[in-house]
């Protein structure tokens, strides 16, 4: 008897304390894209990609401001940043956002980055334009 109930005392933790690992409301990603003191569309130049084998980790998006939509960034200014990426094949869990799929950051033209203190904020980049 005892033993059913820890069961089921673990179990009902779990369900209790999944929710605080699950992937951020969408307002928090709105307010973050908000807060962005800067906003530019950017022509991508270069993608550093994962290493072979890597599920998951930082890939490095190099490209040329096209526009600026806010911010004091000029069009032409070159930029390089970090964003989170991961493979594919990577085994999905729970938790927060664990990055763009590589594959698509790999077929990238031109992106809108959502930019503070000089790297993206949450969710900060959307793909506009992409490779066939």
């Amino acid at each position: 008897m005892k033993k059913r109930r820890l069961i089921a005392l673990t179990v009902a933790a779990c369900a209790v304390a999944a929710p605080a690992l699950a992937e951020l409301p969408p307002a928090a990603y709105e307010r973050a894209r908000a807060e962005a003191t800067d906003v530019v569309v950017l022509d991508v130049s270069r993608v550093q990609m994962l290493a072979p084998g890597v599920m998951e980790g930082t890939c490095e998006v190099e490209g040329r401001i096209a526009s600026v939509e806010r911010g004091a960034r000029t069009a032409g200014q070159d930029v390089r940043f970090d964003v989170p990426c991961v493979d594919p094949d990577r085994q999905p869990r729970p938790g927060p956002f664990p990055g763009y799929l590589k594959t698509t950051l790999a077929r990238a033209l031109q992106v809108k980055v959502w930019l503070k203190d000089d790297q993206p904020v949450l969710r900060g980049l959307d793909v506009t334009a992409e490779r066939p």
